[in-house]
């Protein structure tokens, strides 16, 4: 489950001091491409880097715009040929004609009469649902280019969803085969690699499993793949989605590419007892992102999640399975039970508008997670970070990874993110173990919907390389709002630079002193540029700098808990904002030439409430032995710097 912690005395992320300012310039330039004129005297609500990434992908955004304007054509399409309606009435009569005046008269009946609102709930069995259900699949089978439907709130989940499918194909003695590598953590357990205890996998039911491991450069091993089927192969599965792996996600191309060759394969082995292996795709975060989906291009069948990409951010729960009718009809039954068919099941309340319009806003509200993840992209790999796409290349899902390397820059993009959210920015994720997953997941996800991932929100397992995994956002600027939280006293993307300041500064200054950040934004990690005798650090980046005065000039920052604090205590003060407790503790080695190493263990903390201060563990490797008093004049080599961070309200 999604854990937080949260404090009823004081916030964990307290809202900053409003400040009366002339409010920003904007001019809109397209439907894609916002220019924010930046004036010293005006509080703009991006930071430089977000700016300048804007600028530069004014192109990538206007060929997202053209994607998303085909998409709601074919959604418009698919609802006006359904004849969606919220009262429409259809009716069975009997025409008479006027050759005098040459008009078409109706008789009918009032039992004749039918009553159609696809927006009107049901109970119970829900045999009185009247045409809602049988609309919306059949308006979502024409969108991704199906023969069939069932898209219900039924679905838990898209593993669910995606078990129905496989459970449909599957029977004891055959064979599954991953054709993309290991599956996402999920669906171990559904499979049987991960012992599900006898509850029920795949395995437990007699079904063999395979992998095709990925290619080198993430994607597909056409190589292998055109040796990997057997006879008893039943189903090759595709997860459209990079999940939990540093992998490429596959276009709707490739994955026609994969199913001829599977299809192909059978045919000249001349299987006859078994001519077909069947395709699943995993569609999850895939909807929409291209022109086309699976089953244009032979997947026999496809699943997903409703609080996904389809459900538009408004979907409450559910799910999908859309592709050939008869397997479509199989994925039901094992919904709910062989012989009940598709036509059953309460839709209680208002879900069914939910998922209507849900449905139509998708394409909209993909493009928009789209350009989050083209600006997560240029933002953090301009600042050295290992990301997953590249930018600015093609998207085919929602996700966009970010290598950040350690546990600790994990959780801090995580805290950063939900404080960014609109729904318990005040409350902190911590990590924790999450049914069906192996490692501890931490979830950043302030949504309006619990765990829509179509909503801003990121998430990552706590295991190497610490990856964060970032989809979602109802417009791209919530994303633009994320990447420039330093405005707010806690450098996000590029995290833990207030951190690595308060270090850069120790290697050489001395132990005991004040640092003010006059501006902490789009400072490089090792952007050391100079350290004078006077203890001022300047920064390679734009006028960015620390400067560090000995404790007893502190002007009153220091407080009570500092004094009492030993040496290697330090005040941090951000730019417009509360200043941050930074505790250090120093343990220098006997040879000092053997280099400095600094930690700060977590101080005052609780199980109740958020720690306070700011914790940073680095070490330091510097280029000659230095006193434990005063500072050298030369110029010091950082190694191997890394920091931990944990920042809170003094």
């Amino acid at each position: 489950m999604n854990m937080r912690t949260l404090s009823c005395a004081i916030p964990a992320y307290p809202a900053p001091t409003l400040k009366k300012s002339s409010p920003p310039s904007f001019t809109l330039r397209s439907s894609s491409q916002l220019s924010v004129s930046i004036n010293h005297q005006t509080d703009s609500p991006f930071v430089p880097e977000v700016v300048e990434a804007v600028e530069l992908l004014g192109s990538e955004f206007r060929a997202v715009d053209n994607l998303v304007a085909r998409n709601t054509t074919r959604v418009l399409k698919a609802f006006q040929r359904a004849r969606v309606g919220s009262h429409n009435i259809d009716m069975c009569h009997n025409s008479i004609s006027s050759p005098g005046l040459g008009l078409e008269f109706l008789s009918f009946n009032l039992e004749d009469i039918i009553l159609i609102q696809h927006f009107a709930g049901c109970t119970g069995y829900g045999h009185d649902e009247v045409g809602g259900r049988e609309a919306l699949d059949q308006a979502f089978a024409e969108i991704v280019g199906a023969e069939s439907a069932i898209v219900r709130s039924q679905f838990f989940s898209g593993t669910h969803a995606i078990t129905c499918a496989l459970f449909a194909f599957l029977r004891p003695g055959d064979e599954l085969l991953a054709v993309a590598g290991a599956p996402y953590d999920t669906l171990e357990e559904v499979i049987g690699k991960r012992d599900s205890h006898g509850i029920g996998s795949l395995k437990d039911f007699g079904v063999k499993y395979r992998e095709v491991p990925l290619a080198e450069d993430g994607g597909l091993n056409w190589d292998k793949l055109s040796r990997a089927l057997k006879p008893d192969t039943k189903c090759a599965f595709i997860q459209r989605s990079r999940g939990y792996s540093w992998r490429r996600s596959l276009s709707v191309h490739e994955i026609g590419r994969a199913i001829e060759m599977i299809k192909r394969e059978f045919l000249s082995l001349q299987q006859m007892q078994n001519p077909n292996c069947l395709v699943m795709v995993d569609n999850c975060y895939g909807e929409f992102v291209e022109s086309i989906e699976p089953p244009y291009v032979g997947a026999d069948l496809i699943a997903g999640s409703l609080i996904k990409n389809p459900g538009g951010t408004i979907a409450p729960c559910g799910g999908y399975v859309a592709g050939k009718e008869v397997w479509v009809k199989a994925a039901a039954a094992r919904l709910s039970a062989p012989g009940l068919g598709v036509d059953c099941g309460s839709t209680p309340g208002d879900i069914m508008r939910s998922f209507f319009q849900g449905l139509f806003l998708s394409p909209q509200m993909v493009g928009e997670a789209i350009k989050g993840t083209l600006l997560i992209a240029e933002v953090m790999a301009s600042k050295g970070y290992r990301v997953e796409p590249l930018p600015r290349v093609p998207r085919h899902d929602t996700v966009q990874a970010v290598e950040l390397k350690t546990r600790e820059r994990l959780l801090a993009f995580c805290e950063a993110v939900q404080r960014s959210s609109p729904i318990g920015s005040f409350t902190k994720p911590v990590p924790g173990t999450t049914p069906g997953y192996a490692s501890e997941v931490i979830f950043a996800d302030g949504t309006f919907i619990d765990g829509s991932t179509s909503e801003l929100s990121c998430d990552g397992p706590l295991r190497d390389p610490y990856a964060v995994y970032c989809q979602g956002g109802t417009h791209w600027i919530q994303w633009g709002l994320v990447l420039g939280e330093t405005r707010h006293g806690d450098p996000l993307g590029f995290v833990l630079r207030t951190c690595q300041f308060a270090l850069l500064a120790l290697s050489g200054c001395p132990p005991t002193f004040c640092i003010s950040c006059t501006d902490a934004a789009g400072c490089r990690d090792h952007a050391l540029d100079q350290l004078n005798v006077h203890g001022t650090v300047k920064m390679s980046s734009l006028s960015n700098m620390l400067e560090a005065r000995p404790r007893d000039t502190c002007h009153g920052h220091t407080n009570s808990r500092t004094r009492r604090m030993s040496h290697g205590c330090v005040y941090i003060k951000h730019r417009e904002e509360t200043p941050l407790t930074c505790l250090i503790e120093e343990k220098w080695p006997r040879n000092p030439s053997q280099g400095l190493e600094v930690k700060s263990p977590l101080r005052g903390a609780s199980r109740s409430r958020p720690s306070r201060g700011l914790k940073a563990e680095a070490s330091l490797t510097v280029s000659r032995p230095r006193p434990h008093s005063g500072v050298s004049t030369s110029r010091p080599l950082i190694e191997g710097l890394e920091a931990k961070t944990f920042i809170g309200r003094p």
